[in-house]
């Protein structure tokens, strides 16, 4: 499962992603962002584990893959 950047939302002006399944597909990869000066998760992180939580609801048989760490 892959998410890309679909047309923009009605209402907000952001844009949401659009699934895509790749044949073969095995893991969620969760994508790194910047933390707070206390090592906090940003908004932007939260909201990329959430949606790979809700995927891995669906799909429980993938492996979840985080990149990036505080601190490294």
């Amino acid at each position: 499962m892959s998410f890309k950047v679909g047309e923009p939302s009605r209402g907000n002006g952001r844009r949401r992603p659009r699934r895509e399944t790749a044949p073969g597909t095995s893991a969620i990869v969760v994508l790194g962002a910047p933390n707070d000066k206390r090592g906090a998760l940003s908004p932007m992180a939260r909201g990329r584990c959430a949606l790979a939580l809700a995927e891995f609801r669906l799909q429980p048989d993938r492996r979840i893959i985080t990149t990036g760490g505080w601190g490294a």
